[in-house]
């Protein structure tokens, strides 16, 4: 199995685009797949991003990822995502992120914990810290067993079957050439 570290933030759009394509795929490629936050608010701290509304939500993850349960990481994150993106639930919301982790089965009480814990920030700014000195910009972000992290992909829709497993090669053989730094197109 290839261990893959998947750099997210909750308010990442892409990153939800991003995770449902790795999510579909890992089995089939083998991948053991690794969810970890990177904050935008300290990314973007020199534009002024410092805390957002998502930030209690940066919290709870934070808190349940420390927890050393991928399994339940994974599970948080894709509830709380499925939530926003797809439901549009506002998740600057106490209540909202309580019942949406209830109805999922999930641990609803981690988030009277995280809410209010401003000493979560610090160990949301150190991680992100961490890996902005191993070469993170920004999310969604992969990092493949031992190498430094790739920006993206950036995908508009989740692909499916075949063209979700040639995505997948392109970009992990991509990620192996120690000269290739980046491609781009216009939205």
């Amino acid at each position: 199995m290839q261990r893959v570290t998947f750099l997210y933030d909750p308010s990442c759009p892409w990153c939800w685009r991003a995770t449902r394509w790795l999510r579909a795929l890992a089995p089939a490629e083998g991948l053991k797949l690794e969810w970890r936050l990177l904050s935008l608010g300290y990314i973007n701290r020199h534009e002024g991003a410092r805390l957002s509304p998502m930030q209690p939500v940066r919290r709870l993850l934070m808190l349940v990822e420390e927890g050393g349960d991928a399994g339940l990481t994974a599970q948080v994150y894709q509830t709380l995502a499925e939530a926003r993106f797809e439901a549009q639930k506002r998740l600057d919301q106490r209540q909202v992120v309580r019942e949406t982790l209830a109805q999922a089965g999930l641990p609803a009480e981690l988030v009277e914990q995280a809410w209010d814990e401003a000493a979560l920030d610090k160990r949301i700014d150190h991680q992100a810290m961490g890996f902005e000195l191993q070469g993170a910009i920004g999310v969604p972000s992969l990092i493949l067993e031992g190498g430094d992290p790739f920006y993206g992909p950036i995908i508009d829709r989740v692909p499916q079957g075949e063209p979700a497993l040639r995505l997948w090669r392109h970009v992990r053989a991509l990620m192996g050439m120690d000269f290739f730094y980046e491609l781009k197109r216009p939205r």
